[in-house]
């Protein structure tokens, strides 16, 4: 089933990554208070960007790796597509594919872990 990695920015200016395979009904869960902690304080939300995956499994992978960035980080990222902060009162969020080549990257990333941590309890 596909999933989104997502970003919301929150009403202090802070932004937000989760992941979901419904963005629509998750975004308004924020919004309603049902979301994460760190977003129902900062309320509202709204959605600057999305990315679709295949599958959870590397939705969630792809969250993690955007969360370790730092702000300026993310907000380099964001701006490939076009995403610039501070944000326009009228911006709409925009949701773009995963290229098969992010993926691949991804996929490969994992084997390459998993075949590590096999060896290291041999």
């Amino acid at each position: 089933m596909e999933a989104y990695v997502y970003v919301l920015e929150c009403a202090d200016g802070t932004l937000y990554t989760g992941y979901t395979n419904r963005l629509e009904e998750r975004v308004e869960r924020h919004n309603a208070g049902k979301g994460a902690k760190y977003t129902r304080i900062r309320r509202p939300v709204r959605l600057v960007w999305a990315k679709k995956w295949p599958n959870k499994s590397l939705a969630m992978k792809a969250e993690y790796a955007f969360k370790q960035l730092k702000r300026p980080e993310k907000e380099k990222y964001l701006a490939q597509y076009g995403i610039h902060f501070p944000l326009a009162q009228s911006h709409s969020a925009l949701i773009v594919e995963a290229s098969k080549s992010e993926v691949q990257a991804l996929t490969v990333t994992s084997e390459k872990r998993n075949n590590a941590s096999i060896e290291a309890d041999e």
